[in-house]
């Protein structure tokens, strides 16, 4: 009886088909369950090759050789079954019959589910390359189609600001220089699309950064004003990261903290701990603060919560710092409430 020979395919699941054949003859000696109500008869007795590929002579990639060859070795393949219309992870081996012939035993795992996934990630990988070429082209055209006659109107109106502006009067001249901060905006904005569009798209050189002498650079190239306290508290790790990627996240969080300030006795404090295998950066300011209903609204590309001409922002500055630090597999986040500060927290792999 099948329960008497094999008594432990009870254990394998209602998705893995087992059968037995005979290497001389191929000749169905067993099949368990599954695959009797998959083939929706009994087929011991005919022939594997007829009742599971539909062929009338012995499959092409047989592997009765292989088993044959390597006697107690397991043996593995993938195949598509036509007469199953399903996808099987196949593990075939010798054993012995009860008459003490030797056998084949196959055991057929059913993966037609992550084949399918596995065409559909290749679908998105191919349709995420070809918006990555779309998005260098248009990096191209950004930076040689649109640069060159922007500069061209910048160049413009200050020679009309420098040569006419004895025949200008006080309307005419705040429109010009309106005219120009406008230029300058758009350059800022092109900048921006650029740097966000080379983030993950460049080969990047990854090295030690010693953030103790990384961020006193960033401080002095802000140049926060007199009366604003930028502190960096200690224990400011090494970490493995492109040194420009790391500058630009921790230039753009602390420039926000700067511009936006309201007060003249402002403090910025940079802190950084350990965090469940992650480094937790937090950069801390008492300026304004942020509602809540804003916190996510902050890291999309050019949203601002300023009138542009209040506050110069291309909008940018945020979802570079968010799409870099998910690059090295971090989250970035904020904890504000209006008029108590703001504190701008990313995290970064411990060991890269």
């Amino acid at each position: 009886p099948r329960s008497t020979l094999f008594p432990y395919t009870t254990l394998f699941r209602s998705t893995e088909a087992i059968y037995v054949s005979d290497p001389d003859t191929n000749e169905v000696l067993y099949v368990n369950r599954y695959l009797r109500d998959r083939l929706g008869h009994d087929p011991v007795g005919s022939v594997c090759h007829r009742e599971l590929q539909g062929l009338d002579k012995p499959c092409p990639f047989c592997t009765n050789h292989i088993i044959r060859e390597h006697p107690g070795a397991e043996h593995n393949w993938e195949h598509y079954n036509p007469a199953l219309g399903r996808y099987y992870m196949v593990l075939d081996r010798l054993i012995k019959w009860p008459d003490g012939r030797d056998v084949r035993f196959e055991l057929a795992v059913d993966i037609t589910e992550r084949k399918e996934s596995e065409r559909t990630l290749d679908r998105l990988v191919s349709e995420l390359r070809n918006k990555n070429s779309e998005l260098e082209d248009f990096a191209y055209v950004v930076s040689h189609d649109l640069k060159a006659p922007l500069r061209a109107i910048g160049t413009l109106a200050e020679w009309i600001s420098t040569d006419s502006a004895d025949r200008l009067d006080n309307d005419g001249r705040e429109q010009l220089d309106l005219l120009m901060q406008r230029v300058r905006r758009m350059h800022d904005l092109i900048e921006g699309v650029l740097k966000y569009s080379r983030v993950g798209r460049l080969k990047e050189e990854r090295v030690p950064v010693d953030l103790s002498l990384l961020i006193p650079e960033v401080i002095d190239m802000i140049a926060p004003p007199d009366g604003l306290t930028v502190r960096v508290e200690d224990g400011m790790p090494v970490i493995v990261a492109d040194r420009t990627r790391i500058q630009q996240v921790f230039e753009n969080l602390l420039s926000n903290a700067v511009k936006f300030m309201n007060r003249p006795d402002g403090e910025i404090v940079i802190s950084a701990s350990r965090d469940n295998g992650f480094w937790r950066f937090a950069v801390r300011d008492n300026g304004p603060g942020i509602e809540e209903k804003y916190h996510e609204k902050i890291f999309r590309i050019f949203q601002t919560l300023n009138a542009r001409d209040d506050f110069e922002s291309t909008g940018v500055g945020l979802t570079l710092v968010k799409k870099i630090v998910s690059m090295y597999g971090g989250e970035v986040h904020v904890e504000s409430k209006p008029g108590e500060g703001s504190t701008f927290v990313f995290t970064l792999p411990e060991n890269e």
